[in-house]
């Protein structure tokens, strides 16, 4: 019952239902969701690709500023990450590897994306579901130089956004993907966690 409550709230219905309704305050909570997202390592469940994607559908039929959302999605984004990587640099983060709050795992996986990709992965891992939660906090943790984090955040937090709200923007106008949104969603979270899955089977072949 909670898990269809939970699925029922994030779904692209209830989205524009929520922006149809409240205007800016519904932007307000979807760019709540967005920060929380990227900003607290314990939430990398928090739907994220098909958030922005149902977004920017809901914005093609709306008076609601493109623009505006954009900017206001980038902002929540960006400082998601800032927060998630100042937590990974202080004692708090250290901790709550050592108590294994964390899935052992996930952080495992994303310390393999920052050895293959570098700092590059603070960028990557925007694209990626779980991995863009915990590449900031791994980047705290592993004292990346803020100025490096900040310009990788930026760039990857603006890109992130741009790209899913805009792709919903221009095909929320389809008929086709207008009545079939929640499939739409899915689709974009299965193609978000195919470079995970690669990864996952390349390490269980070996």
């Amino acid at each position: 019952m909670v898990l269809h409550d939970i699925l029922t709230f994030f779904s692209a219905s209830h989205i524009s239902e929520l922006l149809a309704h409240y205007g800016l305050w519904g932007l307000g909570v979807i760019a709540l969701i967005i920060f929380c997202e990227t900003g607290v390592v314990i939430a990398p469940f928090l739907p994220g690709d098909s958030l922005l994607f149902a977004l920017g559908a809901f914005l093609a039929s709306s008076t609601v500023s493109p623009l505006l959302a954009i900017g206001v999605m980038i902002a929540a984004a960006v400082a998601g990450d800032s927060l998630n990587y100042l937590v990974g640099r202080s004692a708090i983060g250290q901790r709550m590897m050592n108590q294994r709050i964390l899935k052992p795992h996930h952080v495992a996986q994303t310390k393999h994306y920052f050895e293959k990709y570098g700092p590059a992965t603070v960028f990557i891992g925007r694209f990626i579901p779980v991995i863009r939660t915990f590449a900031p906090f791994t980047a705290g943790m592993g004292q990346m130089p803020t100025g490096k984090f900040m310009l990788w955040n930026g760039v990857g937090g603006s890109c992130w956004c741009v790209f899913f709200i805009t792709l919903g923007y221009w095909l929320g106008s389809v008929s086709w993907v207008k009545s079939h949104m929640e499939w739409m969603a899915l689709a974009i979270v299965a193609l978000s966690v195919m470079p995970v899955g690669y990864q996952f089977v390349r390490r269980v072949a070996r």
